[in-house]
């Protein structure tokens, strides 16, 4: 018996991260269909004002499909994101690191001057 498969495993570490994704993608799922649905209305509710004569629901009638497609966007990409992946380093921040040289700079010319 091969006690290092994941489904063999003594302490239970890969199950509980495994339900706890399945919870995470349940969690997403149910909160685009929220979304959507409330994008859905809205869309109907602005079109029928904007048939109705009230020029300025046309600008809600472009912007619920596309607030609604900003929503499946951010929820695509959560999808796909990989739990197991952590932070960057900070050795790989460029951008803070290039932030805390300039303002190390910035304070010692203050204090030059």
């Amino acid at each position: 018996m091969d006690t290092d498969s994941p489904s063999e495993n003594s302490d239970g570490v890969d199950h509980v991260d495994a339900a706890a994704e399945r919870t995470r993608r349940r969690w997403l799922n149910i909160t685009l269909a929220v979304g959507l649905l409330i994008a859905s209305v809205g869309f109907v509710v602005e079109t029928r004002r904007a048939l109705a004569g009230h020029l300025p629901a046309w600008v809600y009638v472009i912007e619920w499909p596309l607030l609604g497609f900003v929503g499946f966007l951010m929820w695509h990409r959560l999808i796909r994101e990989d739990p197991t992946t952590s932070a960057p380093n900070e050795q790989d921040d460029v951008i803070g690191e290039s932030w805390k040289d300039f303002s190390a700079r910035s304070r010692s010319d203050l204090k030059d001057s």
